[in-house]
């Protein structure tokens, strides 16, 4: 993160969980089955607290904890204020107050870019993975080993 440019960072940071939450939504519907068009429309009609709520346990997945759920609809928020026109303005005296709030938004996120990636990797690809290790006996170890 750049203090000196919060917004660049903010728009970045939010987009990637956007992102990350709509390849879990379309990965999770089309191993359920649902077409490519629907999939589609799931992920253009649902909002970013669906996807961190019903939407992921309908398709399946274990509810998104509580405090990264927060997060992240906090840091859309403060981007779509900004990128989707939402931003309601302020005072050149409250310019600071909105400097903070950007920065906070963003700080100490790594955590949370972490649980994110441990979530896509435990609960989409590792079952997979384990899978095809299974049906073609291969172990995993020895394959690691190996690598």
């Amino acid at each position: 993160m750049n203090p000196n440019y919060p917004i660049a960072s903010l728009i970045l940071y939010a987009t990637w969980f956007e992102h990350t939450l709509n390849a879990i939504s379309i990965r999770q519907g089309l191993l359920r089955g649902l077409t490519a068009n629907q999939v589609d429309a799931m992920v253009r009609d649902a909002s970013i607290e669906a996807k961190l709520g019903w939407l992921a346990q309908l398709l399946g997945l274990p509810p998104f904890d509580e405090s990264a759920r927060s997060r992240v609809i906090r840091l859309t928020n403060v981007r779509n204020q900004y990128v989707h026109y939402k931003w309601r303005g302020y005072l050149p005296a409250d310019h600071e107050l909105q400097m903070r709030d950007l920065r906070e938004s963003i700080a100490n996120i790594d955590p949370i870019l972490d649980y994110f990636l441990s979530y896509y990797r435990t609960h989409l690809e590792d079952p997979y993975v384990a899978s095809a290790l299974a049906t073609f006996k291969v172990d995993r170890q020895h394959l690691e080993a190996n690598a």
